[in-house]
């Protein structure tokens, strides 16, 4: 059947209501009416899908979307109807036809202000699946109001149209309702109050219950920090995942990239992967238990994987004694011999997620297509190295940044390394892979955003335990939003982090200026822009990463280390004495500091006032480089947003403590370290990770 052939059976329904209504609700009609019985038996098996008709309770596109994005593929392409069961049968059939008739003729609904998006007349399936089942499930808690009110049986057989509930029962449903009111929400009811579904499909209009004001508006800053991972977890979650991945490889021989990481694990010494047992041995052999419990053969483990002596222990022969080992024993010894070794390789893998997330900014979809088989998604151009997958979404808007292949820093190939040889024990050659081995059996499978999200949930818990993990509430969209942020922080000029951040600050400044990208060179702003959705939430996260600078530095509470530390709290308390005497908030004068821009100059260790010349000193003033000593210097403040880099200095230097090479600056090193720890100690700071 054509699509014209459809849409006009979708707009011939209300021709038929009278007798739809009467099959559905009481089963049979008082009496025969041929065009009708004709017409639902058209209707019912309308295909509405290439696996579904119109009459399944469950309608499934998966097989329409053969490319669809993996963390799209499954049941964000089904609409299961029976999860709805509060709604009446024919209520159902309304939204039934309401859902078909938008997306055979999306331009027929759109709104005026999305006219650009739907200039092709193309809707995704999974787009209206997405909005519909947050509808219904709304509808569905205002019809058990009504239920509750009129009772179940009077509700599924007198109402006979959504347009007959009132507004009563909207607003009740509205008040006791769990979920967010969100967009997708109003995308909703804007389908519902559109002209034509009022004459085509429903029985008149629907209530005029107001929805927009129980819906947050867009550019509340509160929106922006809850996008974001908050700059302590972040410099920890990064430094510690990289020293993860580091001392994974370290431990089986592997060959490291990111030379920073590896010598702050050389003074650290092997924190985790030794105490666990990782070795190229016990990795070996716990592959070959994990391969042949999924019953992969002899032959093919042989063929792709060392095979440990301790399997010729069984026997004269060989080939059988390898076969005949006990499948139970090899479950034992999987599961409790090698308990420690697959708890730390899941943690190792966790690690690898979100390194490659947080420092690319890639979306879940282009994650879930990463294959790191052999490292086959690294490639080299122009003498970058560049991390490939594809781009799912908004493809159009992009041009060549971030276009199926972004920037890999020293870590980020090291966590593909590292990632490589841990989906080995699962035979899956996904980045984005579940933690069990694919049975032999079995297609390889990635995991989409819900995957990602409990897999680096599990490595915040590892760091700071399950109530950091339920505060956070964290979501695989953070970790781009939160680079955005950090790199409108560069451009403020706001210290780094971490060295994985000025790693990529560093790339990407050399990847762009030798027209990887266009023929200008992108400054940060610009790069977070894109990041961040090209000013959707650009100006949110922008203006949080300018609201931290100015409290870093002018709250009158904060602490702050450095000679001119005093005299600079008592002029931040004066000046915000005279703004609360005059009926301000504390945090309605940082925003208006936001909106002045002021700012002062930063120098890495700390901010400088050197543009200032003191009334008893007509020399030049400091000129505000980073050779200054800011603890020391008459005219530096440090600030709490100084803590990573003075963290820096601290561990820097204390890997350089015992280093032959350093040998005759061992004095200054240790005078830098006990520099470093009393800055950190006196702004209340942790000295370590």
């Amino acid at each position: 059947m054509n699509t014209e052939k459809q849409i006009e059976n979708i707009q011939n329904f209300t021709l038929h209501r009278p007798y739809i209504l009467t099959i559905v609700n009481h089963g049979k009609p008082q009496k025969s009416e041929t065009s009708s019985e004709e017409y639902l038996v058209q209707l019912m098996n309308m295909p509405v899908s290439k696996a579904s008709i119109f009459g399944d309770d469950v309608w499934d596109f998966n097989a329409d979307q053969p490319q669809a994005a993996r963390n799209v593929r499954g049941s964000k392409l089904k609409v299961n109807f029976n999860l709805y069961d509060n709604i009446p049968k024919f209520v159902q059939t309304e939204l039934k036809t309401l859902f078909f008739y938008i997306l055979l003729s999306p331009l027929s609904f759109r709104n005026e202000k999305k006219t650009k998006r739907l200039a092709k007349g193309k809707l995704k399936p999974n787009t209206l699946i997405g909005v519909f089942k947050s509808g219904m499930r709304f509808i569905d808690k205002v019809f058990d109001v009504a239920i509750l009110e009129y009772g179940r049986e009077y509700v599924h057989q007198e109402i006979k149209s959504l347009a007959e509930i009132s507004t009563y029962e909207f607003e009740v449903a509205a008040r006791s309702y769990t979920y967010n009111f969100d967009s997708t929400l109003l995308n909703f009811f804007t389908y519902l109050r559109h002209p034509l579904s009022s004459k085509e499909v429903l029985d008149g209009a629907i209530s005029n219950f107001d929805l927009k004001s129980r819906i947050k508006p867009k550019g509340q800053v509160v929106n922006a920090e809850s996008k974001i991972i908050p700059n302590s977890i972040f410099e920890k979650l990064s430094a510690l995942s990289s020293l993860l991945i580091v001392d994974f490889l370290q431990e089986l021989e592997e060959e490291v990239q990111d030379q920073n990481s590896l010598k702050q694990l050389k003074y650290r010494g092997s924190i985790w992967s030794r105490e666990c047992g990782v070795n190229q041995s016990s990795f070996n052999e716990y592959r070959v238990l994990r391969l042949r419990y999924k019953n992969y053969s002899e032959s093919y483990i042989r063929e792709n994987y060392p095979v440990p002596d301790w399997i010729f222990e069984y026997g004269d022969n060989t080939e059988k004694s390898f076969m005949a080992f006990n499948k139970m024993e090899l479950l034992c010894r999987a599961r409790f011999m090698r308990e420690p070794l697959r708890k730390h390789i899941n943690l190792v893998y966790q690690a690898c997620l979100y390194i490659v997330g947080q420092f690319t900014g890639m979306r879940p979809s282009e994650m879930s297509e990463i294959v790191v088989k052999d490292e086959q998604c690294l490639k080299k151009e122009d003498g970058h190295w560049l991390i490939c997958s594809q781009v799912k979404k908004h493809r159009e808007s992009y041009n060549g940044l971030f276009d199926e292949k972004w920037l890999a820093i020293p870590i980020i190939r090291d966590a593909i390394r590292a990632a490589s040889i841990i989906n080995t024990l699962k035979n899956n050659p996904y980045l984005c892979a579940n933690a069990d081995t694919v049975a032999s059996c079995e297609t390889p499978q990635a995991m989409g955003s819900s995957g990602i999200k409990h897999q680096i949930n599990n490595l915040i818990d590892f760091f700071f335990g399950s109530e950091k993990v339920k505060s956070l509430a964290f979501y695989p969209y953070m970790m781009r939003h939160t680079l955005a942020y950090q790199l409108f922080r560069a451009e403020l000029g706001l210290p780094f982090i971490s060295f994985q951040l000025k790693h990529f600050i560093t790339g990407i400044d050399r990847y762009t200026s030798k027209g990887g990208v266009s023929e200008d060179t992108l400054g940060y702003g610009d790069i977070a822009q894109q990041l961040s959705k090209n000013g959707r939430y650009s100006k949110n996260i922008r203006h949080q990463a300018e609201l931290e600078s100015i409290k870093a530095t002018m709250d009158p509470d904060g602490n702050y280390a450095g000679v001119k530390a005093a005299e600079h709290k008592q002029h931040m308390s004066s000046l915000f004495n005279g703004y609360m005497a005059s009926g301000y908030t504390k945090e309605e004068v940082f925003e208006a500091m936001v909106h002045q821009g002021i700012a002062i100059v930063n120098v890495g260790q700390g901010y400088c006032y050197g543009g200032q010349v003191e009334d008893f000193n007509d020399s030049l003033p400091c000129i505000g480089g980073l050779r200054c000593n800011p603890v020391r210097c008459g005219n530096a403040i440090v600030t709490k947003q100084n803590a990573p880099h003075w963290r820096g200095i601290y561990s820097q230097n204390m890997a350089n403590l015992n280093n032959p090479a350093y040998s005759h600056v061992q004095e200054e090193i240790k005078a830098a370290i006990e520099e470093a720890k009393l800055v950190l100690t006196h702004l209340g700071e942790d000295v370590e990770l």
